[in-house]
């Protein structure tokens, strides 16, 4: 028994039953193989955005943190100032 493949093209290729059962199975390798690649390729995807969030977190608790520290900074400036400032006898209120 001969079947057709590829059908709507110009020359239809013939193939014998076991020729069309290995064309079949090498088909579902391939096919299986890309599912497999397009599976991997989510995981990875997901994890880039797992990371890409983690980043962002990351980086916003940063500049808070360096936000902070400029108001410490700041603060203890004021503070400095006016410890100066007491020091000399012009203090200001």
């Amino acid at each position: 028994m001969f079947n057709s493949i590829d059908g709507w093209h110009k020359q239809q290729v013939k193939l014998s039953e076991q020729q069309f059962d290995e064309k079949i199975r090498w088909c579902a390798h391939e096919a299986h193989l890309d599912s497999e690649e397009a599976r991997q390729a989510k995981e990875e995807a997901r994890n880039i955005t797992k990371l890409t969030q983690q980043a962002k977190a990351k980086a916003r608790q940063a500049t808070e943190e360096a936000q902070e520290a400029r108001e410490r900074i700041q603060r203890v400036k004021q503070k400095v100032e006016l410890l100066v400032n007491t020091a000399r006898g012009d203090e200001e209120i």
